[in-house]
């Protein structure tokens, strides 16, 4: 997306009344994209590079983090994530973003009804949704230099945590546990 697109989805999600999932990729130990999904087939992936070069100048990239940061502040919106204690860790450590509450965790809240089967999102994918395996997209796009193939893999990460999520939700629920989790 264009600048002034990152910031009208940034806008948009906060006017939707909808949880929110998200999710980083990084690169050469820098944040390459962030993502968000508030649906289970649609998301939106803001990345801060292509191939070669920045995307952004600088002040489009502060006003970008800027607009993040209020988001994840924005007491009204509920934050999803898969393992989202390195999501938040990781923009605070590499990018001054502070992510105050996660609301929901895929991994921990798997963990939590099931704790002896596996809690990646590979698995949780197969369990609960109807989604093909594309866990690899993430890694094979550099075999043909395909970047954004790895923007598209940051967006299916978003939305599966969202679909995930609202069936784990379900499962808590139905085994009286939403309260304890």
């Amino acid at each position: 997306p264009t600048a002034p697109e990152a910031l009208q989805w940034i806008h948009d999600l906060q006017q939707a009344d909808k949880p929110v999932a998200f999710d980083i990729e990084v690169m050469s130990g820098e944040t390459a994209c962030i993502g968000f999904a508030n649906d289970p087939h649609y998301g939106y992936c803001i990345n801060f590079r292509d191939f070669n070069n920045n995307r952004f100048t600088i002040e489009e990239e502060r006003e970008i983090y800027r607009e993040i940061q209020k988001m994840f502040h924005n007491t009204d919106i509920k934050f999803i994530a898969q393992n989202g204690n390195f999501d938040g860790y990781w923009l605070g450590y590499k990018d001054r973003i502070h992510v105050p509450d996660i609301w929901f965790d895929t991994l921990l809240a798997h963990h939590t009804l099931y704790p002896r089967l596996p809690h990646s999102l590979g698995f949780l994918t197969s369990q609960y949704t109807t989604h093909p395996y594309y866990k690899d997209e993430g890694k094979v796009w550099r075999e043909g230099g395909d970047i954004d193939r790895f923007w598209r893999y940051n967006v299916k990460d978003c939305a599966i945590t969202y679909a995930v999520h609202e069936a784990l939700l379900t499962e808590l629920q139905t085994q009286d546990m939403s309260k304890f989790f």
